[in-house]
């Protein structure tokens, strides 16, 4: 039986209009992709990561998208947040971490890693 192994990276968040590589290990068969409004552009094996790499193009308007993969009875889903630029603009905290990470116009800069 194959069956999907994992999807090793996915973007949480995205711009309108952009195209990334989502990359689905499996131990055999090429996946089915339900990608929702996200454009399917391509797809390839490499036997290098043994991986299918899907090429996707981010839907014009914002919203949460699922992204869902199957292989047989297998299935494996993702959560993408598409965003405009303005709202990517728009200063929030993750984790943590304040996004974007740049500092105010005419302050001064202060370091927020802790390595």
């Amino acid at each position: 039986m194959t069956k999907v192994q994992y999807i090793p990276w996915s973007p949480r968040v995205i711009m309108t209009g952009r195209k990334f590589r989502l990359p689905v290990q499996t131990n055999g068969a090429c996946p089915k992709l339900e990608t929702g409004e996200f454009q399917i552009i391509d797809h390839r094996w490499s036997e290098r990561d043994q991986a299918f790499f899907s090429y996707l193009k981010s839907p014009m308007e914002s919203g949460d998208c699922t992204i869902i993969v199957q292989v047989e009875d297998q299935s494996e889903q993702v959560s993408v947040q598409v965003c405009h630029l303005d709202q990517l603009r728009n200063p929030h905290e993750y984790n943590g971490v304040y996004w974007p990470r740049r500092w105010p116009v005419g302050q001064p800069w202060h370091s927020t890693k802790t390595r």
